[in-house]
């Protein structure tokens, strides 16, 4: 039997085993019993979601739907499976997330973490400035992450990017007060500043900022916002009186 067959055969026996599963029996069950059978299911869901994902992810990759169906992925997923396009759309976005790092990706198909923190993990490690690191750098991000993916919730793992980044790349994190690192990349190619008052996302580092004219001097120059500036930057006809 060779490997594809093999999977196919593999996932034939996973759909033949849960037909196979009687859930008449759960009231027979004690209370002890229930909850390790949903422990236990719960976590096979995650898989099984995670390693859905990673195909999704291949399929997406090879552009297998226009090639059998003539479809794009998120129309063919969204016809299949009731979905809108928008939403079939997200799916496969949510897909490449999980399945972006390869540490990641298998440890979210080995149930290590879920496939929500795999899809954040995945997000943010897209959002680092793997430009500037190493490939080494860039697996000890995905490593830390993971780790911190054991005691933080998806929706705040976010959180985390930064110190991750100061730990493994602190030469990529620009201070506060760093002029010179902004003005050489504004000079890099293509690199365009947003404008005053915008917020931007750089190494994984969420800035504001806002643009001061130095007296005397023709350069505009562009800081970090302090949490105090920022409500002198608002027109006074637009502040919420006190």
């Amino acid at each position: 039997m060779d490997d594809v067959s093999g999977f196919r055969t593999r996932l034939q026996a996973i759909r033949e085993q849960l037909d196979g599963l009687d859930y008449t029996v759960l009231p027979r069950m004690s209370d002890a019993e229930m909850v390790a059978t949903m422990t236990e299911m719960r976590a096979i869901s995650d898989r099984m979601v995670a390693g859905a994902a990673v195909v999704t992810d291949a399929v997406d990759k090879a552009n297998a739907t226009d090639h059998t169906t003539g479809t794009p992925l998120s129309d063919f997923l969204a016809m299949k499976e009731g979905r809108t396009s928008s939403r079939g759309l997200g799916e496969v976005k949510r897909a490449s997330k999980i399945a972006h790092h390869p540490d990641v990706r298998d440890a979210a198909l080995a149930g290590d973490v879920s496939p929500d923190h795999a899809a954040v993990i995945g997000e943010e490690i897209r959002n680092l400035p793997r430009g500037q690191m190493s490939g080494e750098q860039v697996d000890r991000a995905a490593e830390l992450f993971l780790d911190r993916a054991a005691t933080t919730p998806p929706e705040r793992l976010h959180k985390a990017t930064q110190s991750i980044l100061e730990e493994v790349a602190p030469e990529t994190v620009p201070s506060p007060g760093d002029e010179a690192g902004q003005d050489r990349r504004a000079a890099e190619p293509g690199h365009q500043e947003p404008a005053a008052g915008m917020g931007v996302r750089r190494g994984g580092v969420d800035l504001v900022l806002r643009t001061t004219t130095r007296p005397g001097s023709p350069t505009t120059h562009r800081h970090p916002a302090r949490p105090s500036a920022r409500r002198a930057d608002v027109p006074s006809a637009t502040r919420p009186k006190r």
